[in-house]
């Protein structure tokens, strides 16, 4: 199955670019989809975005797919589903 994460605002800083697809077993889960970033750019990611340890995203990282915030990692992701991760930035 074929997902897409479109990194926004200072992620596509670190990963150079705002767009990556990836191929992923079908019936992945969203922990599947964190392993793979774990291990394409866990390097590049700032310790302030990205536990490279624990192969997830700190807390204030938002991650969403179609229609629905991805948080649990046992959610099963969509084939051609895009999901968008950004830092959430608080308003008032």
């Amino acid at each position: 199955m074929k997902v897409t994460i479109n990194f926004l605002g200072l992620f596509k800083e670190y990963i150079g670019t705002d767009l990556v697809s990836m191929e992923l077993p079908e019936g992945s889960l969203f922990a599947d989809l964190l392993a793979e970033i774990n291990r394409r750019y866990g390097e590049k990611l700032p310790k302030s975005l990205w536990d490279k340890g624990k192969g997830v995203f700190l807390p204030g990282i938002l991650c969403v797919g179609e229609g629905r915030d991805l948080e649990d990692v046992n959610t099963p992701l969509k084939s051609g589903e895009t999901i968008s991760v950004v830092v959430h930035l608080a308003g008032g």
